[in-house]
C-alpha cells in the first residue's frame, strides 16, 4: 500500500506495481531500461508480456497522478 499525504489517498497495489513506481524513483528512465531493472529485481525474464503489463501499469500511475508521463 502507498499512502499520499497530500490527497490523503491511500493506494492498494500489487508486486508488480510497487517495483514498477518504487524503479522509477526519482529519475526518468526509458522503457527498456525500466524494464530491464525490473525484470532483475522480481527475477522474471524481460519478455512482450511484462512490457505489455509495465505499460499499463504506467498509464494507471498517470491516471493516478502518481507519475509524470514523459510522452507528448
Amino acid at each position: 500500500m502507498l499512502f499520499e499525504a497530500v490527497s490523503g489517498h491511500t493506494h492498494q497495489m500489487d508486486t508488480l506495481t510497487a517495483a514498477t513506481l518504487m524503479t522509477l524513483g526519482a529519475t526518468r528512465v526509458q522503457l527498456p531500461e525500466l524494464l530491464s531493472q525490473i525484470a532483475g529485481e522480481l527475477e522474471l525474464p524481460v519478455s512482450p508480456e511484462l512490457s505489455n503489463a509495465v505499460s499499463g501499469i504506467l498509464e494507471r500511475l498517470a491516471a493516478a497522478g502518481l507519475i509524470e508521463s514523459s510522452v507528448s
